[in-house]
């Protein structure tokens, strides 16, 4: 006769044997649940992989300078003993033309149109720069029309993103010189934001190359998941006798354009004195000025910028083709003229 006790341990090694059986099965096919590169940065996995990691990457971040970091990336300086530093820039931060988090879930992605409607999904602010999230995973900075405007500037910074990070607060914000603590301080904060596995939309059999490939085609496979540079192509206003004024466009996009990138520092609290606002007069201003050859037009300010003057350093960046393109530019018009009252 069979006791209690002797049924209980049965069903346990029964249950026992089942588990094992189903962590085979799915080790063999790459699923392994005891791994653990899905948390891992992607730096990390890569250095796994023998991959020599740049100088800018800091192996153990260090919470206090990060957070320090972070505070001169977003409001321009931080507090050391309960006291004010030194602003960089009296006139912007890096998060008037700096995301800070992801802007496309496809990070290899290239297309202008993949990465504008995942931002308009999320409501980012729709900015000329590329975004910080994940730059210490790229190994070039400043890239193609960038040595237009920086010259030799851009050269010192393409493969350094120590300098890369003193042009922008010297020239890019119309700032000072970082000191050595100040740039540290950043790089922590952008390694604390850096890609991670997790970021890389990987395919099932992706998945199982990571889990089961060699450690060349592994560093291959992520390597190929997102972009070491960011392409950056100076466009030119289209001419008037092309512009179709919003006609074939769409106004909701153009909407988003306008709140999310326009007013982003064009707001009555924003950066410059030239302000907007989402009401029919301002569309109307805008409107009103499409044929016009001078930066009044959305399609001649949005390609040129404006250059910082001595008594007005807040100056306009430009929008690369790859931040926006002339379709997107039709939707922004679309919105100043067909948008339903």
């Amino acid at each position: 006769m069979i006791t209690f006790g002797i049924m209980k341990l049965l069903v346990i090694v029964l249950m026992m044997t089942a588990l094992g059986a189903v962590y085979s099965i799915s080790g063999l096919y790459g699923y392994d649940s005891s791994s653990n590169w899905k948390t891992m940065r992607v730096m990390d996995f890569m250095i796994e992989q023998g991959y020599e990691a740049p100088n800018y990457f800091i192996q153990d971040i260090d919470s206090s300078k990060a957070r320090q970091g972070e505070d001169l990336v977003t409001i321009g300086y931080t507090r050391i003993d309960k006291i004010n530093t030194k602003r960089i820039s009296k006139h912007f931060v890096c998060i008037n033309c700096h995301n800070t988090v992801p802007e496309t879930n496809e990070l290899s992605q290239k297309d202008p149109e993949t990465r504008f409607d995942y931002m308009m999904k999320n409501k980012l602010p729709f900015l000329p720069g590329s975004s910080l999230y994940g730059v210490v995973n790229r190994t070039s900075f400043f890239n193609g029309d960038y040595k237009k405007k920086y010259g030799s500037l851009a050269d010192s910074a393409k493969h350094d993103l120590q300098s890369a990070i003193q042009l922008c607060a010297e020239i890019s914000s119309e700032g000072r010189q970082l000191e050595k603590w100040e740039v540290e301080a950043i790089l922590h904060y952008l390694n604390s934001i850096q890609l991670n596995m997790s970021d890389l939309n990987l395919s099932t059999k992706e998945v199982e190359l990571i889990e089961n490939g060699s450690k060349t085609d592994k560093l291959e496979l992520v390597q190929s998941k997102f972009l070491s540079a960011e392409k950056a192509s100076f466009g030119f206003p289209l001419a008037a006798n092309v512009r179709t004024k919003g006609k074939n466009g769409d106004w909701e996009k153009g909407e988003y354009i306008f709140k999310y990138g326009c007013m982003h520092c064009h707001n009555p609290e924003g950066i410059t004195t030239f302000t907007l606002e989402a009401d029919q007069l301002n569309r109307n201003f805008l409107k009103n000025r499409m044929d016009k050859t001078n930066r009044k037009s959305i399609y001649e300010i949005t390609r040129t910028g404006t250059q910082p003057k001595k008594l007005k350093k807040t100056y306009m960046p430009l929008y690369t083709y790859e931040k926006l393109t002339d379709k997107q530019l039709e939707d922004l018009a679309a919105y100043l003229n067909y948008k339903p009252n």
